[in-house]
């Protein structure tokens, strides 16, 4: 029955979920400063930087390149401030950058340390590393501090090489390193190094030649101690990348008798992994790993074919948001 000036409010609700992403890889724009292996990297703030490595001609480089997520471009920046560098560790403590140890030439190490600061484009050295001259050691920052350690020397190709656990803490307020606990078991060389939250992971890597890891350990700088964690349950492995999104860490890539681009997530709160997509790029190691907002960023890195410059980003899943819509109409 129609009645004149009746009011009818109809209401319809509609619920619709939508995922905000898909668990997968999209190519980006290849590295700005070409094909490399073996670099620095980090990111800060809603940039990422790559630097140094060795090139397809197997030169050592000391170039460094901003990428800007929003844009998907690619920026020179200040060559590193240390000059030519390979297998370098890399970590970030609030606003800056820090990048050193690595090669330079044929078993010619470093032991120096170089603070990068995007705000003026500018590399100042601080104080050495304090564990002495090494290379493909790994690192990771938490709250105010930085941390870094493991890698390994090796005086000449006739000698046998010198595998680290030993483990330092970096505060840029003081410029000053204190030695902390040591990575349990064995000395390492080409492990992942990631933070979440206020601890940090070290994991994989090799110990003796054609040894291979897949164990990962916690730190907890409060108390100064590891706790071994889960097995990571894909292949021991060196020279993978790790990044954090959003409380979890991803690993990829590596070097178990061959390259390896599969993708592990690990959960610290569950103490799990799971697999994730498939990197979709060519198998590699000794690539490059950060995190920027909601989103990883992996590649480079290197194979049988030489050093690569192509570069991933990655989403992960997440749960689906519920929009519910109300409709109101009137006559």
């Amino acid at each position: 029955m129609k009645q004149k000036n009746l009011l009818l409010l109809i209401i319809l609700m509609i619920s619709a979920s939508f995922p905000i992403a898909q668990n997968v890889w999209n190519q980006k724009s290849n590295y700005g400063g070409g094909q490399r292996q073996g670099t620095i990297s980090f990111s800060i703030g809603d940039k990422g930087y790559i630097g140094a490595g060795i090139d397809e001609y197997e030169n050592i480089r000391q170039d460094f390149w901003e990428y800007d997520p929003n844009t998907d471009t690619w920026t020179q920046r200040a060559d590193y401030g240390g000059g030519v560098r390979y297998l370098a560790t890399s970590f970030v403590v609030g606003s800056k950058g820090y990048a050193g140890t690595g090669i330079i030439g044929s078993y010619n190490w470093r032991e120096d340390m170089w603070e990068y600061d995007p705000a003026t484009n500018t590399w100042n050295q601080k104080s050495d590393f304090p564990g002495g001259a090494r290379y493909a050691a790994t690192g990771f920052g938490i709250g105010n501090k930085g941390y870094m350690g493991t890698g390994n020397y090796r005086v000449g190709p006739a000698d046998y090489a010198t595998y680290y656990n030993d483990f330092y803490e970096y505060n840029p307020a003081t410029d000053t390193w204190i030695r902390k606990a040591d990575v349990p078991e064995v000395g390492r060389t080409n492990a992942i190094g990631m933070s979440i939250g206020n601890k940090g992971y070290i994991g994989t890597g090799f110990y003796y030649y054609d040894s291979r890891r897949n164990d990962l350990w916690e730190y907890d700088p409060l108390q100064d101690n590891w706790t071994r964690k889960a097995d990571i349950p894909g292949p021991a492995r060196f020279g993978a990348s790790a990044f954090t999104i959003l409380g979890k860490g991803y690993i990829s890539g590596g070097w178990y008798f061959d390259p390896l681009n599969d993708l592990w997530q690990f959960d610290p709160a569950k103490n799990t992994w799971t697999q994730k997509q498939m990197f979709p790029g060519a198998n590699r190691y000794n690539g490059t790993g950060f995190a920027i907002g909601n989103k990883g960023y992996f590649g480079l890195g290197g194979n049988a074919s030489g050093s690569l410059a192509d570069f991933w980003e990655y989403s992960p899943t997440y749960p689906p948001i519920r929009h519910t819509c109300s409709l109101i109409r009137q006559w």
